[in-house]
């Protein structure tokens, strides 16, 4: 099979994020009804430990590995060897860490399944992805959309039937594992198939090449972990300060609301390159300002319809047993356009390559939310979560402002 060509390639680029946002919200949708409340906050609590988990096993990202692409899409056996045993001896010392954490300070038996099971992803997602971006590298796009799109609906498909059969709660999310084995197995099988240059083995391996990729890796990690640690930062605290109940019914208004900020997502996916990544120095502060208001207004049109639809919609999705959560969606929808806006802003950033104001940025976000939600969580409860994350935001395009303002005025180079 030949490459896929660029419109193809973005067809599917937009096909697979479209339908992943609709699949994932049926099988969210299906487990809400089917854990309760309760459940289901602890089933979200696991789901916010494995996202900061993942973001732990960043040290290696895809862009450290960008600049030793080949023009014909390949990279050299020793640095995709190198790359697999240096993710895989990261991503070992985190679930370790969270091993340790889980073991001393969750104490509810369905957290501690939830967590142990999901986080066994971590593993192997990170080390193995390497085998889908040599695919994405030489061409191959559709086909990882398709292998993601069949890997999603084979999760779906499980997750509806083990529920029907009403299965033990562990059984019903083991499907989430088993998505991210088909992605992994069937990536290396591809590229295996396709270019027969490729051979992993150990003796490939070399030192150097490890050092290399962490100190290129650890330029980003710091800000990835406070922004990832920020996204889930809310519940974190929530869980060991708010009543099951509660905590459970804000999961849910979170997760409707993290369904409706991932179109920025797939909204970037296909401005971002040609507006901001491949963008000339001179082109490159227009482009911002035209993909910040775009955006912005996307995400002011998105939270106004889901504000007005959100007392039909969370209820038939969820069911009245999340009736609660409707008054929860609508306070916090509203940060749906800064979500939008900053995510324009924060690619200025990174196309800038400005590793050192992308850590403090994130790092200032984080504090600041972490503040807020501790300044109000005894007097106003799960409203603290709310007001922490608009904060955050703020204070994310505030700062990402001020760096668009002396970068275009100055320059700046951090």
């Amino acid at each position: 099979m030949k490459p896929g060509s660029n419109f193809s390639n973005l067809l599917w680029a937009l096909s697979e994020k479209v339908l992943t946002i609709l699949l994932t919200l049926i099988t969210t949708a299906a487990v809400a009804r089917y854990f309760g409340v309760e459940l289901f906050g602890s089933y979200q609590y696991a789901m916010s430990v494995l996202f900061v988990a993942t973001s732990l096993t960043w040290l290696c990202p895809a862009e450290a590995l960008f600049s030793k692409v080949k023009p014909d899409g390949t990279i050299e056996n020793s640095i995709i060897v190198t790359s697999i045993i240096y993710r895989f001896t990261v991503s070992i010392l985190v679930w370790l860490g969270v091993f340790v954490y889980v073991m001393l300070y969750i104490e509810s038996s369905s957290q501690l399944a939830f967590i142990l099971i999901l986080t066994i992803t971590l593993i192997y997602s990170e080390p193995l992805g390497v085998f889908r971006f040599l695919l994405e590298c030489q061409g191959y796009y559709h086909l990882t959309a398709r292998v993601r799109l069949f890997s999603l609906i084979t999760k779906v498909t499980l997750t509806l039937i083990f529920v029907y059969f009403s299965l033990h709660p562990v059984v019903v999310i083991a499907p989430i594992v088993i998505e991210t084995m088909l992605v992994s197995g069937l990536c290396y099988y591809l590229i295996k198939k396709y270019d027969k240059k490729l051979n992993v083995s150990f003796r490939h391996f070399d030192k150097k090449i490890a050092k290399k990729f962490f100190f290129e890796g650890v330029k980003l990690w710091f800000g990835l972990v406070c922004m990832n640690f920020f996204l889930k930062l809310d519940r974190l605290i929530l869980q060991d300060n708010a009543s099951e109940k509660v905590f459970g019914l804000y999961s849910a208004a979170f997760s409707v609301l993290e369904q409706l900020t991932s179109l920025s997502t797939m909204i970037f996916a296909v401005l971002g390159p040609v507006l901001i990544y491949r963008a000339s120095a001179l082109e490159l502060e227009k482009n911002t300002l035209k993909l910040s208001g775009l955006m912005f207004c996307a995400g002011t049109i998105g939270a106004t319809i889901m504000y007005f639809l959100s007392d039909y919609f969370i209820v038939l999705v969820y069911g009245d047993g999340y009736l609660e959560s409707v008054a929860m969606f609508k306070m916090l929808v509203f940060v749906v356009p800064l979500v939008f806006f900053d995510s324009a802003l924060n690619a200025f950033v990174i196309k800038n390559k400005s590793a050192l104001f992308f850590f403090f940025k994130w790092l200032s976000v984080l504090l600041t939310a972490y503040i807020v939600m501790n300044t109000y969580l005894d007097s106003q409860g799960w409203i603290a979560g709310v007001y922490g994350y608009y904060a955050g935001f703020i204070m994310a395009v505030l700062i990402s402002l001020c760096y668009f303002y002396f970068y275009k005025n100055r320059g700046v180079s951090c």
